[in-house]
């Protein structure tokens, strides 16, 4: 089992609707640097920005976007995880995938819909939740307004850590910090959050402050307001916290409604 995980955050302004520009974007920012990373991690919509237009930008979940993903996975010898609308059975979806040189490793519909911004709507809401297992760490991925639910989120489901994709605006962004480090102490499990940063089509003003804190809640990594990547290696150590202070072991049953 690898002990070390080795993660790339990337933080960007995301042009609207537009694809092709966002790939670029991103391809610019890896070409960049040399990385040596496992997985590299997007934000939510990252190619064309929070929009409820799904109607002209939806695609098959393994169309065109699929399969940029998994060219990149391929360059960087990586597991590659973003957001992007998709359209099946007749319904669009916020779905997040994690792509492998190989394929699809895994894929999450967002369950909560942000209804502020009529995306219940436009898309129909996911039911399951779960984890997978990627070079010996249990992960758990969700998307934005996700993370102001801490039922949904409960580590009920013995993962290393949990994450999260986002367009989370500047005007609450003071929720965001705080929220990923409560579901960090909570769940006693790395916390990642990744937003965007720029202005988009409704005025809505992202400033970033994608960030990593450990399974106690301490401060890891904090992207601030800089466009670019941003690496860190996560290890095992929360193992030993957790059987020092299992505070799981205590937590309270519950059942969730589909």
């Amino acid at each position: 089992m690898q002990e070390e995980l080795n993660i790339t955050l990337l933080q960007y302004d995301i042009a609207w609707e537009d694809p092709k520009s966002n790939y670029d974007k991103i391809e610019g920012i890896l070409t960049g640097a040399t990385i040596e990373t496992d997985i590299i991690i997007l934000p939510e919509m990252f190619n064309t920005g929070f929009s409820m237009n799904a109607s002209k930008l939806a695609e098959q979940a393994n169309g065109r976007t699929f399969q940029w993903m998994q060219s990149i996975a391929r360059t960087h010898s990586c597991l590659v995880i973003g957001s992007f609308i998709t359209h099946r059975d007749g319904s669009y979806f916020n779905s997040l995938l994690a792509v492998e040189s190989t394929g699809l490793l895994y894929q999450y519909d967002k369950r909560h819909l942000f209804h502020p911004g009529n995306e219940h709507k436009v898309y129909k809401a996911g039911s399951s939740r779960g984890t997978f297992n990627f070079k010996g760490f249990k992960i758990f991925p969700q998307i934005c307004y996700d993370l102001r639910f801490p039922v949904w989120t409960r580590n009920d489901l013995d993962y290393d850590l949990i994450l999260f994709i986002a367009s989370w605006p500047e005007a609450r962004i003071d929720h965001w910090s705080t929220l990923i480090k409560a579901r960090a102490i909570e769940n006693q499990a790395y916390a990642i959050g990744v937003n965007r940063l720029g202005k988009d089509e409704n005025d809505l003003v992202y400033n970033g402050m994608s960030a990593v804190f450990s399974y106690n809640g301490a401060s890891l990594l904090e992207a601030a307001s800089k466009e670019g990547m941003f690496n860190i290696s996560l290890d095992k150590s929360h193992l030993q916290y957790r059987k020092k202070l299992n505070f799981l072991s205590d937590k309270d049953d519950f059942s969730l409604k589909s």
